[in-house]
C-alpha cells in the first residue's frame, strides 16, 4: 500500500466542562481508486469527530472534504483504530500528484458541538454533524434532499449574548415593546420551516392545503395546529415528557435522542434578526428588502412557495420572513414590561396556564403585508385555532439546545 502523505496532523481544540475527548495517532494513506484512508485513536469522553484536509498550511475547503464516511461527522465513542474513508476523486483531486496533504481530525465535546446538525428523516438513527453548510455532501443545499429526506439545523451563537427584542428605537411600534434578553446556551434551529416532504417522512401526512404541483414536497407545511405538533403537552412543565411513542410530530422528531421542540418566541426572534436591529435579517427596513427574503402578499400570488428560493438572513436561515407563520412554544407579551431595562435570562415569553392559552406565531406569511413579516412582529392564536391556520398558512420549524446527550 502506497503512503504518499508526509505530514500527519491531529487536533482537539474544544474544551468542555467535563473531560474532553482527545484525538491521537492520526495516519493517512492513499488506498487507490480515488480513496483515502485516515485512522485515529480517540481517548477520554465521547466526542463528535470531524475531518479536515490541508495542503501545506491551508485547508482544501469544506466542500472538498464533504464525501467522508466511517467514524466521522457523528458522535464517536472512545477507542483505537477509528477509520475515516475520504473520496478525493469526488473532490476532483488527483491525490497521487499532490505533494503534501495532511489530515486534521477534530473531536468536539458534546456540550460544544459543530455548527451544523443534520437529521436523516429516512433513517431513524442517523444524526450527523458538519463544520459548515458548505461541508454538506451530495451537492449541499442545492440538492433537494435537504428539503425532503434530510433536515438541516444550524447552531445559533446565543450563549452569553444580550440583545433587544421587540421594536427598536429606529423602528418604533407600540404593540411590540422592546425588552432585553440573554441566553445561557447555544441552540440549533432548522434553516427552513419543515416541508411537506419532510413531514411525510415524519408521520405520513402533509398537514397542508397547497399540495398540488411538482414542487409540493418542497413547500412548507401550511395548515398545522400547535396542539397536534406537540400532543397538547403543557409547556414548560411537561416540556421533556413528549416521547417518540406519541403520535405528535415533536414526539417523532425525538426518536433521534434529542429534546427537539418548537423554539420559544425569543429564540425565534434572535435567530431571525441575525444580529441586526433592522426589520429584516438582511439589514434592511423596506419592502425591497423583504422581497429579497420572503414571500408575502405583494409577491406570493396567494400561495406558499418552496423553501430556500429567497435569500437567507445573514446567519443562513431561510424563510424567516413570510411564506408561512411559524408556531412558537410560548405566548409572547404584547404589552409593555414593567422593567424594560432588566435583562430576562433565557426569557421565553409567557408560559401557559391553561389549555386555551394563545400561542405566538412568528414571521408573517404569504397572506400578510411586507411590514407584518418583520423580525419583531407577531400574531397570536389558540393552539387549536384551525381557522387562523387555514386562512393565513401556519407551519413550524424545530429547535434544540446545542448539548448532545
Amino acid at each position: 500500500m502506497k503512503n504518499i502523505f508526509p505530514t500527519f496532523v491531529f487536533s482537539m481544540l474544544f474544551t468542555a466542562a467535563v473531560a474532553s475527548p482527545q484525538v491521537s495517532n492520526v495516519a493517512m494513506s492513499y488506498e487507490g481508486s480515488g480513496t483515502v484512508k485516515i485512522t485515529y485513536d480517540l481517548e477520554g469522553e465521547p466526542g463528535i469527530v470531524l475531518l479536515d484536509v490541508k495542503s501545506g498550511d491551508s485547508s482544501i475547503g469544506d466542500t472538498k472534504i464533504a464525501h467522508a464516511v466511517g467514524d466521522v461527522n457523528r458522535k464517536i465513542s472512545p477507542g483505537t483504530g477509528k477509520t475515516i474513508w475520504w473520496s478525493c476523486s469526488k473532490a476532483s483531486l488527483d491525490v497521487e500528484d499532490t505533494a503534501s496533504l495532511s489530515a486534521v481530525v477534530t473531536a468536539y465535546s458534546l456540550d460544544n458541538p459543530p455548527d451544523v446538525l443534520v437529521l436523516d428523516l429516512a433513517n431513524t438513527n442517523s444524526c450527523m454533524f458538519y463544520k459548515s453548510l458548505a461541508a454538506l455532501p451530495d451537492g449541499g443545499l442545492e440538492n433537494d434532499i435537504y428539503r425532503t429526506s434530510k433536515l438541516v439545523m444550524k447552531k445559533v451563537p446565543a450563549k452569553g449574548v444580550t440583545f433587544l427584542c421587540g421594536s427598536s428605537a429606529e423602528n418604533p411600534a407600540p404593540k411590540y415593546k422592546p425588552y432585553l434578553a440573554s441566553f445561557t446556551y447555544d441552540y440549533y434551529l432548522g434553516i427552513y420551516p419543515v416541508t411537506q416532504g419532510q413531514q411525510l417522512l415524519i408521520d405520513g401526512q402533509t398537514h397542508s392545503r397547497f399540495t398540488s404541483g411538482e414542487d409540493a414536497a418542497l413547500r412548507p407545511v401550511d395548515n398545522y395546529l400547535w396542539g397536534n405538533i406537540r400532543n397538547w403537552k403543557a409547556w414548560p412543565g411537561e416540556y421533556s415528557l413528549i416521547t417518540s411513542a406519541m403520535g405528535c410530530s415533536i414526539g417523532k422528531f425525538r426518536r433521534f435522542g434529542l429534546i427537539i421542540d418548537l423554539p420559544t418566541s425569543t429564540e425565534w426572534e434572535y435567530a431571525c434578526r441575525a444580529g441586526k436591529p433592522t426589520l429584516f435579517g438582511n439589514g434592511t427596513d423596506n419592502e425591497a428588502g423583504m422581497d429579497r427574503m420572503g414571500w408575502y402578499s405583494g409577491n406570493a400570488g396567494g400561495t406558499t412557495h418552496p423553501v430556500g428560493r429567497k435569500d437567507p438572513n445573514d446567519w443562513g436561515f431561510y424563510d424567516m420572513h413570510g411564506n408561512v407563520f411559524e408556531w412558537c412554544l410560548d405566548k409572547h407579551r404584547d404589552f409593555e414590561l414593567e422593567k424594560r431595562t432588566e435583562t430576562r435570562v433565557n426569557y421565553p415569553g409567557e408560559s401557559e396556564t391553561s389549555s386555551s392559552i394563545q400561542k405566538t406565531l412568528r414571521g408573517g406569511s404569504c397572506a400578510k403585508a411586507w411590514n407584518e413579516c418583520a423580525s419583531h412582529t407577531f400574531f397570536s392564536a389558540a393552539w387549536d385555532d384551525a381557522t387562523f391556520a387555514k386562512n393565513y398558512s401556519v407551519g413550524y420549524r424545530v429547535c434544540v439546545k446545542a448539548v448532545i446527550p
